[in-house]
C-alpha cells in the first residue's frame, strides 16, 4: 500500500505482491549481480547536510565503488526535502549517475511523513521497488531488510527489531535460495538483530504496539501485518517479562 500515511496509516510500505500462482512473488525486489569482481560501498547514518557528510562521500568516491548501499537514517526526520538535499542530490553530485544506489530505511526515515520522503528518493534512484532487496551473484548474495518500519517509535522503550510477516517470509526464502545454490549470504539491516556489545531492546511494549494500530487495520487497505505482537515475551527464550531486555534477540 503506497501513500497511506495521510489516509489510513502512519507509514508507507510496499508489501511483497502475489505472484502468478497466488503465492508470494519471491522474485520481487531481487536483482542479479554482475559475474565479476565488484567493489560495494556501504554507508549508513551519514546524510545530515553537514560538511562532514560530504567528506564521507568524497572518501567513498576514492574507493571507486561499483554499487552503493545506504543502510538508512537521513537526518533528522527523513522528510522529502531532507532526503533530496542530504541523500539523493549529494550522491548524484559526487558519485555521478552511473553507480546504482540501493537503500533500506532506518528509524529516522519514517519520522517525517511516515516514510513518504524515503520512497520518493528510492524511486528517483530507480533500482529497487521496495524498502528491502536481494542482490544475487554467482557466489554471494546480499539480503537487505527494512527494520525501520517497526522500530521507529521514540515514545516507548525500544523493541527488538522485527519485520512484517510478508517480509519475514520473503527474506527467509531468499536465504534458503542462497543456501540451496551454495551461496554465501550477507545479511544487512539498519538496526541490527544481534549485538555482541548491548541489548537490542525489549521483546514487547504495549504502547509501541498501539502506535502501529493504524497501519494494521484489517482488510484490503491494511499497510502490513505482523504476528509477532501475538507472542508474549514470556513465551520467548528466557521467559523474561516485557520490561526486561534480553541479551540477544529472542525473536
Amino acid at each position: 500500500v503506497e501513500g497511506t500515511w495521510d489516509r489510513l496509516g502512519r507509514h508507507t510500505y510496499r508489501k511483497v505482491p502475489l505472484g502468478r500462482h497466488s503465492g508470494p512473488d519471491y522474485e520481487f525486489s531481487v536483482s542479479p549481480l554482475e559475474d565479476r569482481p565488484l567493489r560495494i560501498g556501504v554507508l549508513s547514518d551519514w546524510p545530515t547536510g553537514a560538511p562532514q557528510s560530504l567528506h564521507v562521500l568524497h572518501e567513498l568516491k576514492k574507493q571507486a565503488p561499483d554499487i552503493v548501499i545506504h543502510l538508512g537514517d537521513t537526518y533528522y526526520s527523513g522528510t522529502r526535502a531532507e532526503q533530496e538535499a542530504f541523500l539523493h542530490d549529494p550522491i548524484k553530485a559526487v558519485l555521478g549517475e552511473a553507480i546504482p544506489v540501493y537503500l533500506v530505511p532506518g528509524n529516522h526515515d519514517y519520522y517525517g511523513g511516515g516514510g513518504e520522503g524515503f520512497y520518493h528518493v528510492l524511486d528517483e534512484f530507480g533500482v529497487q521497488p521496495a524498502s528491502y532487496f536481494t542482490l544475487r551473484g554467482a557466489g554471494v548474495q546480499i539480503v537487505a531488510v527494512d527494520t525501520g518500519l517497526l522500530n521507529n517509535q521514540d515514545y516507548s522503550p525500544t523493541m527488538m527489531p522485527f519485520l512484517p510477516d510478508d517480509q519475514i517470509d520473503w527474506a527467509l526464502h531468499q536465504i534458503e535460495v542462497g543456501r540451496q545454490a551454495g551461496l554465501k549470504t550477507i545479511f544487512m539491516s539498519h538496526h541490527q538483530f544481534f549485538s555482541r556489545a548491548e541489548s537490542v531492546g525489549v521483546a514487547n511494549n504495549a504502547f509501541g504496539e498501539a502506535l502501529t494500530g493504524p497501519d494494521r487495520i484489517p482488510g484490503p487497505l491494511n499497510v502490513y501485518q505482523t504476528s509477532e505482537y501475538s507472542i508474549g515475551s514470556t513465551e520467548l527464550a528466557g521467559g523474561l517479562s516485557n520490561d526486561l531486555p534480553p541479551a540477544a534477540n529472542t525473536r
